[in-house]
């Protein structure tokens, strides 16, 4: 998977970092400091974008490798609907996301491993 531009894109993170890949994103002011990006599999008669979509359409598994320079753990979502689809502006959007968090935060049926990187180095909650 690569990052791809997008028509939405503010903004372009790593551009003066020759180890990364540039990431271009749209970075949404207000009170979640949202950062939307969007990336693509390689071509499909390529090899690899080849495997890629297979593997994909297969085992519908996607895997996130995420950088935290051990800094706490932050939210993510992956998806395959765009999220500008919604119709909704981008504060519209940070407090539907808020409010989505803070319910599946409260269920208390969620099936979650303990982490020892959770706050207070306890294993408790996900």
């Amino acid at each position: 998977m690569n990052p791809i531009d997008f028509p939405q894109c503010t903004a372009t993170y790593a551009t003066h970092q020759p180890e990364y890949l540039n990431l271009p994103a749209h970075r949404v002011d207000g009170m979640t400091g949202e950062v939307i990006t969007c990336w693509k599999a390689p071509k499909f008669w390529s090899k690899k974008g080849f495997v890629e979509r297979l593997r994909f359409f297969l085992f519908g598994r996607m895997w996130l490798r995420q950088l935290t320079f051990n800094a706490k753990l932050q939210p993510v979502q992956m998806m395959t609907e765009s999220p500008y689809g919604q119709g909704l502006s981008p504060e519209e959007q940070d407090k539907q996301l808020v409010e989505q968090m803070l319910k599946e935060g409260t269920n208390t049926e969620r099936k979650s491993k303990p982490s020892p990187d959770d706050e207070g180095g306890t294993g408790e909650g996900a």
